[in-house]
């Protein structure tokens, strides 16, 4: 999923529930999330911003989409692991995930 707004506008999203639903749900299914720097305040609302990892790619330099694209035919971001303060919210998402991150 990529995040492509104006700041103004990620300000508006980041008061919306819905949104911030939209992204913390990515992050927990494993999703790549790509992003500009203008979504800063969606994400820093969300929480997210803090976990950020291989699975968060940033948009807007050279080859930076391509990359994106690149990284998304994996479908998902394995390697992500919420530290064990994360909120249930993020950490108990049903679904499959890789044995090495079973607990």
């Amino acid at each position: 999923m990529v995040l492509l707004a104006s700041a103004a506008g990620a300000s508006k999203l980041a008061r919306e529930p819905a949104a911030r639903d939209f992204v913390t749900d990515a992050y927990a299914h494993y999703k790549f999330i790509g992003y500009t720097g203008d979504a800063a305040p969606l994400l820093d609302a969300t929480g997210v911003s803090e976990l950020r990892d291989g699975g968060f790619i940033e948009l807007g330099g050279n080859g930076s989409a391509e990359g994106f694209l690149s990284a998304c035919r994996q479908l998902r971001f394995w390697s992500v692991r919420p530290p064990p303060d994360t909120p249930n919210i993020l950490r108990d998402v049903p679904g499959p995930r890789p044995a090495s991150n079973r607990e």
